[in-house]
Parts: structure tokens; sequence; C-alpha cells
């Protein structure tokens, strides 16, 4: 395994709330009341009769392919439930690019996800494990703020092209922190931050979180950015 990929789930993969009304519907009464308050917990966006249809993140699917191929492990974890997340990922075909789907029933802790389940089950330490989410406090590792992040607050309506060529470089024998590492320590500050120019892609990396505790600090890529292709050399 070349390193273990955690993805969100909804803004980041696509947009599944729709699902959640759908379920909402099949739950007899006393089910639908305890399932709708833990879904108002989970989501300050709620589904709506009226609101936009299920969709996919433009190049997702291209996307989890080409990182398959590449040799990575890929899981969901996310704040919702699992029948939910199943459910999505199913219907759009996405459920079989995952060998597994960890739910709010084993993950979710409110502020930041708990991943000490994920990091067992499949016997890798946190230095071999990238998160990719679209929100830094609930999709953060809460009990391993050390695990890298790919945090893209608009993912959503981004092209998700982007994410395999910097998760590919993120890689090394030594893990996704210590690539996170020697890339701050060689990238001068371009302004507030760091850029990091890859052959496919350009990244943000810096660390976020209170600088008052060094330790809690978790490692963050952010503002992933396609490089247009370098011109054909003429012969």
């Amino acid at each position: 395994m070349r390193g273990l990929i955690c993805w969100d789930l909804d803004e980041t993969l696509g947009y599944f709330r729709p699902i959640a009304g759908e379920i909402m519907a099949e739950l007899e009464a006393e089910e639908r009341g305890f399932f709708g308050r833990l879904l108002a917990k989970f989501s300050s966006r709620p589904p709506e009769p009226e609101g936009p249809p299920l969709r996919l993140r433009e190049g997702i699917e291209e996307a989890l392919v080409r990182l398959e191929e590449a040799g990575f492990v890929q899981v969901v974890t996310t704040g919702s439930f699992e029948l939910y997340a199943n459910r999505g990922l199913e219907r759009c075909g996405l459920r079989k690019h995952f060998a597994e789907v960890y739910g709010r029933e084993r993950v979710w802790e409110g502020r930041g996800k708990v991943y000490a389940k994920v990091l067992e089950d499949f016997s890798v330490s946190p230095e071999r494990v990238v998160i990719v989410g679209d929100s830094f406090e609930r999709d953060r590792s809460s009990d391993h703020p050390g695990i890298v992040m790919i945090c893209q607050p608009e993912g959503l309506d981004e092209t998700a092209q982007t994410l395999p060529p910097v998760i590919e470089a993120l890689s090394s024998e030594t893990g996704f922190a210590a690539t996170f590492d020697r890339w701050v320590k060689e990238t001068p500050f371009d302004g507030l931050v760091r850029r990091v120019v890859l052959d496919e892609a350009e990244v943000a990396v810096e660390r976020w979180g209170n600088y008052r505790r060094p330790d809690s600090l978790t490692p963050v890529l952010s503002a992933l950015k396609l490089r247009a292709p370098a011109p054909a050399s003429e012969s």
C-alpha cells in the first residue's frame, strides 16, 4: 500500500444530501425523529425537498481511479451515517472505489474526527495517512493532529483533477508527513504562504491551529491549482 487516503463525503466527493430525505421517508416515525435530530446536528444545511439534486464533483471518479492505479487504498470518513453514505456512493457508482466507509457511528467527535479505528483496521501509521475534506474544523484528525490534511472549502465546485498529482507527489517511502515537512523547510514564503510548485499542480502548505500549542497543529495543504502544461519544444 502506497498510502491510505481518507475522503470526506459531503461537499468533497459530491452532494449527497437528497439521500438523507429519501431515507427519512422510509423510516418509522420513531426512527425518523431520532435520525432527524442527529441529521440536524451533523449538518447546518439539511436536505430540502426543492433543493439541488444529488451530484458528483467534477472529475472525482477519474481521480479515484488514478489514485487506485497508483497503489493507494481509499476509504470514506464522514460525519454522516453509514447507511446514508453507502447508499449515496452506491447510487453514484463510487462505492467500489473504497475499501471501507466509516460514518459518524465510528469516527465523529463533533470537532474533528477520530481516526484510531481506521489506523487499527488498516495497520497503518498516522504518517502514511492523508485526509481530504472541505472543512478544517470537521474533517481534521482530533486524535492524531499530525495527519496531513488537504482542505478545500469550495471543493464541490472545483475540479478533482488537482488531487491526484498532489497526493502522488506528497507520498514517499517515509510517508506523507515527512514530505510535508520537507516542503515546508525547502519552500520560502510567497507573501503570507508557502506555495509548492509541482509538475501538474501547485499547492499552499502551512500548519493550521493554535500556535500556542505546537503539538496540536495540523499540516494542511490548500489552494490547489492545476498548472498549464509546458509548451512543446520545437524540433
